[in-house]
């Protein structure tokens, strides 16, 4: 009997293993619902003259949506495994604005599953990066950043956080002290953003 008993036992572990792992693999960059900023890099702290943003959209299927950015909207239509680029207005451009509340948040929807990039440029300089659907995304981050080093001034590391609902909560804990003056080890005060901010 305790063969048989431990046999369903390890059986019994497998299952609840294998049901973990199907779960953990159910995360995925489509969506249908898509939050992110136009935040800055290098040259914006310079002049925007010149600096760009656009998103590039991509789906397996054909569809439309749409870019909500302060009060404009952008339709937009993707043809199955093609990409749409949608140029973000300057407006929307966050800049170096430390501790302040903008509504600023680029919101973007479509009716299909679609997977989105971010790309902000300028002549010899480029970032971009993935950009996860709103059903992804979680309420603990780190912000992971180079030593402090550039060939241009005022260039420095920074973050954001867009709200993607009403009446959230953000707490900033920093491992260094920050241009804003945050202290090292010590929790911000609770900064309150609602959707889009």
């Amino acid at each position: 009997m305790k063969q048989y008993l431990g046999i369903f036992y390890v059986i019994l572990g497998l299952i609840f293993g294998l049901s973990n792992y199907a779960n953990a693999q159910g995360t995925s960059n489509k969506g249908t619902d898509f939050w992110v900023g136009y935040g800055n890099h290098v040259e914006g702290y310079k002049t925007t003259i010149g600096q760009q943003m656009a998103v590039y959209i991509t789906s397996d299927l054909n569809t439309s949506g749409q870019v909500e950015v302060g009060g404009t909207t952008i339709p937009f239509t993707v043809n199955a495994n093609a990409i749409s680029i949608v140029s973000i207005p300057q407006s929307a451009y966050i800049g170096n604005n430390e501790g302040k509340v903008a509504g600023k948040g680029i919101h973007i929807t479509s009716v299909l599953p679609i997977v989105v990039y971010a790309h902000i440029y300028f002549t010899s300089v480029s970032g971009a990066t993935l950009v996860l659907p709103t059903n992804t995304l979680g309420k603990d981050y780190y912000s992971l950043n180079y030593e402090q080093i550039s060939n241009e001034p005022n260039s420095h590391s920074f973050f954001f956080v867009v709200a993607t609902e009403d009446d959230t909560e953000i707490i900033i804990t920093p491992s260094v002290d920050t241009q804003g003056g945050l202290i090292a080890g010590v929790n911000s005060a609770p900064i309150k953003l609602n959707k889009g901010e």
